[in-house]
């Protein structure tokens, strides 16, 4: 039988007209409940139940305990200043901030009893916890050492480097008299690290016996003596790592020398070359001259309660028993990426990190060169607020802080890192001023002041509503500020003003914010500003 015929096959049909046709056909046999033609669930509830969100909770990595046992250099005449930090080698980044700590025994500490006014009970730690969330074979522990400022580090380091027996009183009365006259000025003396592969990885120069707490000894090149343990070592991934982190051996280690401090070696790039060069020791490190002394770590995973500890804020956390136990310190950590997840607790910490200045074109003495950093609410002198983090055997918060000293050097490299507890409003009053000093080492016959002023300048914290934080280049001015300087940028011209070397920027400097008050993040920073304006009725 033939097909029916199509009568209007040829005729120009509108396209409306075809849409309502199509329309018409798809009501035909069509189903009013579509979800009818899915069988039934198997399930008793076919409801879906999701399980609560999580309580916030404060974000805890792989927390390892290291307790200083012993500090101590072959010639014992000063006292001898401590901080360890961790770094990542790989990432090429420094993933905590700074510990300090202070082994002097009595006699040492008094030599600067005219210098520190007291010390507070949390500058006495001797116990750091660090948290790691990313772990890395390439992390390491960097003990550096520093000394009161006497002049060249070569000249300084020599008599820990021979026998000094005959001469020892001299040198003895010549660091007393030092002590006295500059015992607040600090100067890089020396520094070692430890590979905490191998600390994981029992890989030293001592075998371990049984299921006592392992212990090793660190050579010449500062690291744990590597043994045949290296070819297990390369197999280490990441992910076991992180569990050893978390399960390793309590270890004591024995620090028997140190590397001396190069004067022309204080950038970080500097220090990532050699701790590349600790896990493959080469010619680097064996043209390093070595400092005997003996530093014993113990390193340990941290227990999930500690007693006597603080919190980077150094607030007391729970158990704190009583006044009488010597505090544990946490140290924060600088991830090397994000880390996403809600805020906990209360944090409004600044980390100021001064890198570098050239005054090579300054007219003048301005050599032995000290960075005094405060931080101000305003511009008289009485406005520097006492919101700078002590160090160790110190108050646990002062007004000022000079960065440490190298000698003859008109283009010096910094390398300390100052913390700042930030108030919890900012107005655009609140400021760093920087002021540069040079340093008289040498006592001279004449009455000659101890610092000289050399330079100043200043950054604005708080601008447009926003905490200011990065890296930046300042120009320095010759003479100090005048009023009102605060409200602008030293890149400003100021009228009759003098500048050194025609207002360029000759000072590198570097501020990174842990702030649960300050957003980081640009974009969330910009939505909390414009929910502000609307709240205000702008």
């Amino acid at each position: 039988e033939a097909d029916p015929l199509l009568p209007s096959l040829l005729e120009r049909t509108p396209p409306e007209e075809l849409d309502r046709r199509n329309a018409l056909l798809r009501q035909e046999s069509r189903h009013d409940a579509l979800f009818e033609l899915y069988p039934c669930q198997d399930e008793e509830e076919i409801v879906e139940r999701r399980l609560p969100a999580d309580l916030p909770r404060e974000h805890l990595g792989h927390r390892i305990l290291v307790r200083c046992l012993a500090l101590k250099l072959e010639l014992e005449i000063e006292p001898i200043f401590g901080s360890m930090a961790l770094y990542d080698a790989k990432e090429k980044k420094k993933v905590s901030e700074n510990f300090y700590f202070d082994m002097n025994p009595e006699p040492l500490k008094r030599m600067l009893s005219s210098h520190v006014p007291y010390h507070d009970v949390s500058t006495l730690s001797r116990a750091c916890i660090f948290n790691v969330t990313y772990p890395s074979t390439d992390l390491f522990l960097v003990v550096k050492l520093e000394k009161v400022l006497q002049g060249d580090i070569n000249e300084c380091a020599e008599p820990y480097m021979k026998d000094e027996k005959v001469n020892k009183d001299k040198v003895r009365g010549n660091a007393v008299a030092t002590c006295e006259r500059l015992g607040k000025y600090r100067m890089p003396f020396a520094w070692t690290a430890v590979y905490l592969l191998n600390v994981l990885t029992g890989v030293n120069s001592l075998d371990r016996d049984g299921d006592s707490v392992g212990s090793g000894t660190l050579g010449r090149r500062g690291s744990l003596e590597r043994r045949s343990g290296s070819e297990k070592r390369r197999s280490w991934s990441p992910d076991d790592f992180a569990n050893g982190l978390d399960t390793f051996r309590p270890v004591t280690l024995t620090v028997t020398s140190f590397f001396k401090q190069e004067s022309d070696k204080l950038r970080d790039d500097d220090l990532y070359k050699f701790l590349a060069d600790l896990k493959r020791p080469g010619s680097v490190l064996k043209r390093l001259k070595s400092i005997p002394g003996s530093l014993r770590l113990d390193i340990s995973p941290c227990p999930e309660e500690v007693r006597y500890c603080l919190s980077p804020e150094l607030a007391r956390l729970h158990p704190y028993p009583d006044e009488k136990g010597r505090p544990t310190k946490e140290a924060l950590e600088f991830p090397p990426r994000e880390v996403l997840r809600p805020d906990y607790v209360y944090r409004n910490l600044l980390y100021v990190y001064p890198r570098a200045l050239n005054f090579a074109g300054r007219p003048g003495s301005a050599r032995n060169i000290a960075c005094r950093i405060q931080f101000m609410c305003g511009e008289e002198a009485t406005c520097a607020l006492p919101v700078l983090f002590g160090k160790s055997s110190c108050p646990e918060l002062v007004t000022e802080v000079y960065t440490s000293v190298t000698y003859h050097s008109k283009s010096p490299d910094f390398q300390d890192e100052v913390k700042v507890k930030l108030p919890a409003r900012l107005t655009d009053r609140h400021h760093l001023f920087f002021t540069f000093y040079h340093i008289s080492c040498q006592r001279k016959m004449e009455q000659t002041p101890t610092e000289t002023p050399i330079g100043y300048t200043w950054f604005p914290l708080y601008q447009d509503g926003h905490l200011q934080t990065g890296d930046h280049v300042l120009p320095v001015m010759l003479e100090h500020p005048p009023a009102s300087y605060s409200f602008l940028t030293p890149s400003v011209q100021i009228p009759n003003t003098k500048w050194v070397d025609g207002h360029k920027g000759l000072f590198d400097v570097s501020l990174h914010a842990a702030s649960t008050v300050h957003p980081q993040d640009p974009y969330l920073d910009r939505f909390l500003q414009l929910c502000t304006a609307v709240e205000g009725g702008h």
